[in-house]
């Protein structure tokens, strides 16, 4: 659980999720309340898959190169139904990177925001299928490159009650 400041620079060229502020692994539970800065790395990760894992951001999370929280679990079974991915917090991302990334790993799994996902790349990119994203928060883009929700998933579902919006 942060509570304080953390600040991760790294420069480790493609991979941004190799340095990590908070990683996950096994029944862990990740919780910021406090403020994450990531440049050239991953404020919040999940690595590995059991039950009940929680990654949970109500503080604030600022991406300057990087991913705020990256579900990229090393198992090919495809269910992360147990997985609680939540942002009551703000995560502000700089052009061209991305806000919450999920990959396939991330299937079945639910994605919960009744915060702020904002800034000039990309809010929420999705490959994972059969997954929900309720937003009863704010998912923006502030610049015409950047995307409030990428999407490629099979069988996604979107509930929102909150605000999208897509600049550009």
């Amino acid at each position: 659980e942060n509570n304080g400041n953390i600040y991760v620079k790294a420069s480790n060229g493609w991979n941004l999720e190799s340095a990590k502020a908070m990683s996950a692994d096994q029944n862990g539970t990740l919780i910021n309340n406090g403020t994450i800065i990531v440049d050239g790395a991953t404020a919040m990760a999940l690595t590995t898959k059991a039950e009940g894992q929680k990654i949970i951001n109500a503080g604030t999370i600022s991406v300057n190169k990087g991913y705020g929280i990256s579900i990229n679990i090393n198992d090919k079974t495809g269910d992360a139904s147990t997985l609680t991915v939540q942002n009551t917090g703000t995560i502000e991302v700089a052009k061209s990177q991305t806000g919450v990334i999920f990959n396939q790993s991330f299937d079945k799994g639910t994605f919960t925001n009744s915060g702020n996902l904002t800034g000039e790349g990309t809010a929420i990119s999705s490959s994972a299928n059969n997954s929900t994203i309720n937003n009863a928060g704010v998912i923006a883009n502030t610049s015409e490159k950047g995307k409030a929700l990428s999407i490629s998933g099979k069988d996604q579902i979107l509930n929102n009650t909150g605000v999208i919006q897509a600049n550009g």
